[in-house]
């Protein structure tokens, strides 16, 4: 065999170990996707309702609608359903204040009164990053997210109730916080919040369905949010339209989108198009400690700016967020050194709904996991079985569901 023939063979060996080795990923692709839809789509008659993108390496595994919008319409969830995505809203609070400081408009150590006249001495020094960070000490509001309350009777509560502890001193959640974060980003730009995010990024990124009412809300699938998995509680968007967005919202939650508009977001981050690369870090940095989360998908855990920061016992980071106001359910898990993230958004709620993108991250890390079925939530169960069952005593319906026996309860 002369010289070019083994060229040749040499040439097409290499090329055959790279068409086998591209056949064996995408293999291993598709099983993971099959597994994922397959988990999904058995428990749809349980309660899984919504919109849920899954990405590895660029490559879409699953970007896919389960279950019903508008189950009297029969709509069905789509990659392009609009959903209320809860707190997810926190992380573009703190885009837009890093952003801010970006252009030299606000400092991170700026304190409230630079920002508000007349605070009293408890609150004068708390800092715009303890803000982001939750360690403000702020008491919730004692309201619902669609109360009618005007912005000066919210912020003259917030400001006059006695702090929970000592600003810097520890972590407790706050969505108050982040309302005061929005209340200081309007003051800077002179404009609403909503308006400056999406001037500074929706329209940027083409994130046409993403916002509060700014969005062309037509001609698209408005999700329905059902309470206990059977009550219709409409959409948020209806309330907004009517009442315009409460200020116990703003900020901290209550932006509608879709996970098409959210995957651009995540990607823009991850290519430094949202913010500089040093904001980004700043975004996503372990700048305090939170205690361990309920769901225990995470080893540690942190708090950055709008994000929490983790880790599991199959990523050494992992960057995640989720929102739930009793109707919707949302979360973003963002691996960004392994090129992972999962979109989950859901408009009903049934037990293990809320942590479910997490475990659909733990079945792309781990092939041999399968999370346990999702259960039926039980006001969902009575209500079909009554509708179905004329007429119903309360024993029968105890004998339905297994309460009561023959010899008794």
């Amino acid at each position: 065999m002369n010289h070019t023939n083994k060229v040749y063979l040499f040439r097409c060996a290499i090329v055959l170990f790279f068409v086998c080795f591209a056949m064996d990923i995408n293999a291993l692709v598709s099983l993971k996707a099959d597994r994922i839809d397959k988990y999904l789509s058995d428990n749809v008659r349980n309660g899984v309702s919504g919109s849920i993108l899954v990405v590895q390496d660029n490559i879409d595994l699953i970007n896919k609608g389960y279950g019903l919008a508008d189950r009297e319409e029969k709509l069905a969830n789509s990659p392009s359903t609009v959903f209320d995505i809860g707190s997810l809203t926190k992380q573009f609070t703190a885009a837009a204040i890093l952003k801010l400081a970006e252009q030299q408009k606000l400092r991170l150590t700026d304190s409230l009164d630079v920002y508000f006249k007349n605070i009293s001495s408890d609150k004068k020094q708390i800092t715009i990053h303890q803000l982001l960070t939750h360690t403000a000490g702020f008491q919730e509001y004692p309201g619902g997210d669609f109360d009618l309350v005007s912005k000066a009777s919210y912020f003259e509560t917030v400001f006059s109730s006695k702090l929970r502890f000592e600003p810097g001193s520890r972590y407790e959640y706050s969505n108050v916080g982040y309302s005061v974060l929005s209340a200081i980003i309007e003051q800077v730009t002179k404009t609403g919040y909503e308006t400056f995010l999406s001037q500074e990024f929706f329209k940027t990124l083409n994130m046409t369905h993403t916002g509060y009412v700014l969005p062309d809300w037509n001609n698209v699938t408005l999700a329905h949010g059902y309470y206990e998995d059977f009550y219709d509680r409409g959409t948020s968007i209806e309330r907004y339209r009517k009442n315009s967005v409460s200020p116990i919202l703003v900020g901290n939650g209550g932006i509608q989108s879709t996970v098409s508009d959210l995957r651009k977001w995540v990607v823009a981050l991850d290519e430094h198009r949202v913010l500089s690369e040093k904001s980004t870090q700043l975004l996503t940095k372990k700048h305090v400690e939170t205690p361990t989360q309920v769901d225990a998908f995470q080893s540690s855990t942190f708090y950055g700016y709008g994000w929490k920061i983790g880790s599991s016992n199959y990523s050494d980071r992992v960057i995640s967020h989720n929102g739930n106001n009793g109707v919707y359910r949302s979360s973003i898990i963002w691996r960004p050194e392994e090129g992972v993230f999962v979109i989950f958004l859901a408009n009903t709620e049934s037990k293990g709904i809320l942590w479910l993108g997490y475990e659909i991250d733990k079945m792309l890390a781990e092939p041999d996991y399968l999370p346990k079925p999702i259960k039926l939530n039980p006001y969902r169960a009575i209500d079909e079985y009554v509708k179905k069952t004329k007429p119903v005593s309360g024993v029968t319906l105890l004998e339905n569901f297994g309460v009561i026996t023959e010899s008794g309860v």
